[in-house]
């Protein structure tokens, strides 16, 4: 009786919770779970069942869950996420807004003979992992000084975008852009004032730019936009819009002074090219005629 005791003061002095279900989904018991930084106190849900407190989808999944690791008797590990909001009966005690969690899925062993099949559902809670782990992707994924998505993410999203493109029979352009005598702008007014032109055009692609319109920093002053679902036309009248929106806003630079963006661009439709390193190089062919041609200019698939 000690013994018994002892375990279950130790279990509940867990700052992890423990939740004992069997295979209908009824919570039998809860164990541990203290930390109500993490953890909302789970006791009112003993004797309730899954479909009772949770919303169906969800409740039919954690059921599914439970009865797979029974049925292969090994332990099952699943993420998911979980707000107070979505459990019925739920005192709020623990932590606000959608929470994380890492669940282990045990099959409980050597149960009395009156007990159905249970499992212990050891839980998690990884929320902060998982906020880090989207700050890293997005860091990978995003250029520092610009904030628009960067090589790496465009490396990555073109073929993908490509492909599905080709499959639907739907156009997609890929516009290479180059802003023109950047070099000139460090010379002169020096690389703060450079850095400020770079963060100025970014702002200008996402302000004029359509919402499913990707626009990428590819390292320099070299930057790339795909617009999906667009013919080339389409997307050299929006290149050109944005080019008539920099001539009619100059950037000051300080001392009464103002600086006129001008770029140059090269469209091809991805959708058309094998691979997206032909989509690539096609659209740089065509970023070297629009610079051949005098800058400030846009040379198309039909150029």
């Amino acid at each position: 009786m000690l013994e018994s005791q002892l375990l279950r003061a130790v279990a509940d002095s867990l700052s992890d919770p423990i939740f004992v279900i069997d295979d209908t989904g009824r919570y039998l018991d809860v164990l541990g779970g203290k930390d109500r930084d993490d953890y909302d106190s789970g006791r009112y849900l003993i004797g309730q069942t899954l479909h009772e407190v949770l919303p169906q989808a969800k409740a039919d999944r954690f059921l599914n869950w439970i009865r797979a690791a029974l049925a292969r008797g090994e332990v099952t590990r699943y993420e998911f996420s979980l707000s107070a909001a979505e459990c019925a009966g739920n005192h709020r005690e623990g932590p606000n807004g959608e929470q994380w969690f890492e669940g282990r899925i045990s099959p409980l062993n050597d149960l009395p003979d009156n007990m159905p099949p249970c499992v212990a559902w050891m839980v998690f809670n990884i929320t902060h992992h998982k906020a880090m782990q989207q700050q890293l992707r997005y860091m990978a994924a995003s250029d520092a000084l610009t904030g628009l998505a960067n090589r790496h993410a465009f490396d990555e999203l073109l073929p993908r975008i490509q492909a599905e493109h080709r499959r639907r029979g739907l156009p997609l352009a890929l516009a290479l852009i180059d802003l023109d005598h950047f070099k000139s702008v460090n010379d002169r007014y020096g690389h703060p004032t450079g850095d400020a032109a770079l963060r100025c055009f970014a702002d200008a692609l996402r302000t004029h730019l359509r919402a499913g319109d990707v626009p990428i920093r590819l390292g320099g002053e070299e930057f790339a936009v795909l617009l999906p679902s667009t013919e080339t036309p389409a997307a050299s009248l929006t290149l050109g819009r944005l080019q008539a929106v920099l001539r009619a806003r100059p950037m000051p630079v300080g001392t009464g002074e103002t600086l006129t963006l001008a770029f140059s661009a090269g469209i091809v439709d991805a959708a058309s090219l094998p691979d997206s390193d032909a989509a690539y190089h096609a659209a740089d062919a065509r970023l070297y005629q629009a610079k051949r041609a005098g800058r400030d200019c846009i040379a198309g698939d039909d150029a």
